[in-house]
């Protein structure tokens, strides 16, 4: 049988003041780590959902400023990207940007590796 968090946070508080019971300030360290865990996913989880609505597949193509290379994306969902097939997740890094972007616009991707500078040439829905 499991004890949840909240049942082991209330037997630990039967052993008298939770200021001195070390178990019971870990639990509560422990739930406060999993609310932030909680509130993150549940944020990351609206703006999919938002940015699932405004305009997934789209087809977009843009101009690396650095290099002058050409790409064309499209704008998917989580569950459809392909990354190596060019379909991007509307939640990506580049994806989050590009999602509101215009025509002949100069945006700047940041990601975990690196930073670069893209310029929208065009822009179809569907």
């Amino acid at each position: 049988m499991m004890i949840s968090l909240k049942e082991k946070l209330k037997l630990s508080r039967l052993d008298g003041d939770s200021s001195e019971n070390g178990d019971s300030i870990a639990l509560e360290e422990e739930i406060g780590r999993l609310r932030v865990i909680t509130n993150f996913l549940e944020n990351r989880l609206l703006v999919m959902k938002n940015a699932n609505v405004r305009q997934a597949n789209k087809t977009i193509t843009y101009k690396l400023l650095e290099t002058g290379e050409e790409k064309t994306i499209r704008l998917t969902d989580n569950w459809e990207s392909d990354p190596g097939q060019g379909e991007i997740s509307v939640t990506s890094p580049i994806g989050e940007i590009l999602i509101d972007g215009k025509v002949g616009n100069t945006y700047e991707i940041k990601t975990n590796q690196t930073n670069y500078k893209v310029k929208i040439i065009s822009i179809k829905q569907g």
